[in-house]
C-alpha cells in the first residue's frame, strides 16, 4: 500500500487503499467520495478492513454526529475556512514554482542510476513540467468554475504551508482531489 505524505507536514493524507485516478496530465489523484454522517468518537473503519459483527454495540445512538465526507473524516482532515475563491487562485498561482521544484527532484532522483545523459534528463523534466501545467491549469479553471461546490482541506496541524485536499461536488459526483507532486509516496 502507498501511503501519500504532505512533503511539507510529513502527515499522511490518503492512501491507494482507496480507489483512484491520476487525470489532467499526471498533476492530480482524483478521489471519489461521499457523504455520510460520523462521530469523532467512533471507531474509523479503514478501506478494505472487515469489521466483525460481534465488535458493534448499538450504544452510541445519543452520540453527536456530523455530516461530513468520508475520506475527509477518516483521514482526519480539517476544513480550511480561508480558502476562498480568490485565494484559491493565488495558492496555485504563488506555488507553482514550489510544486515544479517537486516534480524536477522527483524525476532527478528516478534517473539517478540510469544511462541517461543530462539533456535527455532535462528534456523528460521540460515535458513533464510543461504537461503538468497544462493539467494544473485544466483543474484549477475546473475547480473555480465550480466555486461553489467547492470545499478545501488541509490536515489535522492546520499548516497553511501544507497541502490542501480539494472537494468539488459536481454533476460528475463527490470527489476529492489533491495535488499529486505535493505529495511524497512511501510504501508500507
Amino acid at each position: 500500500m502507498k501511503v501519500y505524505i504532505d512533503r511539507v507536514t510529513n502527515a499522511d493524507h490518503i492512501t491507494d487503499a482507496y480507489p483512484h485516478t491520476i487525470e489532467f496530465g499526471g498533476a492530480i489523484m482524483k478521489f471519489p467520495c461521499k457523504w455520510g454522517m460520523f462521530s469523532d468518537n467512533e471507531d474509523i473503519v479503514l478501506a478494505g478492513e472487515n469489521p466483525s459483527a460481534e465488535g458493534e454495540d448499538g450504544g452510541a445512538g445519543d452520540e453527536t454526529r456530523e455530516r461530513r465526507i468520508d475520506l475527509v473524516h477518516m483521514n482526519g482532515l480539517c476544513e480550511c475556512d480561508f480558502m476562498t475563491k480568490g485565494a484559491f487562485k493565488e495558492w496555485i498561482k504563488e506555488g507553482r514554482s514550489e510544486m515544479e521544484g517537486y516534480i524536477k527532484k522527483d524525476i532527478l532522483a528516478a534517473n539517478e542510476y540510469t544511462k541517461k545523459s543530462q539533456e535527455e534528463i532535462d528534456a523528460e523534466v521540460d515535458a513533464s513540467i510543461k504537461a503538468w501545467r497544462k493539467g494544473i491549469q485544466e483543474w484549477a479553471g475546473m475547480g473555480v468554475k465550480s466555486w461553489k461546490n467547492v470545499i478545501c482541506y488541509f490536515d489535522k496541524n492546520m499548516d497553511c504551508d501544507g497541502a490542501k485536499a480539494i472537494y468539488i461536488g459536481d454533476e460528475n459526483g463527490d470527489n476529492l482531489y489533491f495535488v499529486k507532486c505535493l505529495y511524497r509516496e512511501d510504501k508500507q
